[in-house]
């Protein structure tokens, strides 16, 4: 007779999963090598050199905070304050001074400074030593405020057309009235540009300047001669 056993229900397969390596053994012949180090970072305390608690480090301290004062004050002054003075007035001021130098240097020269009157020959050898001081002063004042003027361009500004009338007056023999015209009219000019340079000037010393130069513009213009027919 045959028996018949029971039959056990099948039992899921599982898988072993991947094989694990063998855990290393540390032992005093093989020690365990430690790497916390690569994942734990030293603590590190900032210490500041504390300056204050000497005298000289108080003194360092107060000099290096009066320094910052001081450069904030001359910063927020500058932003804040207006300038003294007009720098592009003070350029047309000098090229003017210029322009009538090179007529008394240039245009007027030993050959033909005896066809002027007497009367202007005078004021021609009186305004070339005028205007020279003048422009001198003028160049210092911009200079002592950090504007200095290239004075070798200085040479190049003048009006041609100028150079070419009172060279055709020599041809003419109109020299001197020409010549008289022309002062006058430079003369003129430059009055109303020390005019505008002293509205826009705020500095004494620039003001002072501008006034001397004013009168003495002035006595040079009033003596010129009238122009001879």
């Amino acid at each position: 007779m045959i028996k018949y056993g029971v039959m056990q229900p099948e039992q899921p397969y599982v898988s072993p999963g991947p094989a694990q390596p063998p855990t290393p053994t540390s032992s005093p012949e093989n020690p365990q090598p430690n790497y916390d180090f690569l994942y734990s970072q030293p603590k590190r305390s900032l210490k500041l050199p504390l300056v204050g608690n000497s005298l000289a480090g108080k003194i360092l301290v107060g000099l290096v905070c009066l320094l910052l004062i001081v450069v904030l004050f001359i910063i927020i002054k500058g932003i804040v304050s207006p300038s003294s003075f007009n720098q592009s007035d003070y350029y047309v001021l000098v090229e003017r001074q210029n322009e009538i130098l090179h007529i008394l240097t240039i245009d007027v020269t030993q050959q033909n400074v005896g066809l002027l009157s007497p009367a202007d020959q005078n004021i021609a050898a009186t305004s070339k030593l005028s205007i020279q001081t003048a422009l001198t002063k003028t160049l210092i004042f911009l200079n002592d405020y950090g504007d200095k003027v290239n004075t070798s361009k200085l040479a190049t500004v003048y009006s041609n057309s100028i150079d070419q009338t009172l060279t055709s007056s020599l041809s003419t023999n109109s020299f001197d009235s020409t010549f008289n015209s022309l002062m006058k009219s430079q003369l003129n000019y430059y009055e109303q540009d020390l005019k505008t340079a002293y509205a826009t000037t705020t500095i004494s010393s620039g003001k002072a300047l501008l006034r001397a130069e004013y009168s003495e513009a002035k006595l040079l213009y009033s003596g010129l001669s009238s122009p001879s027919s």
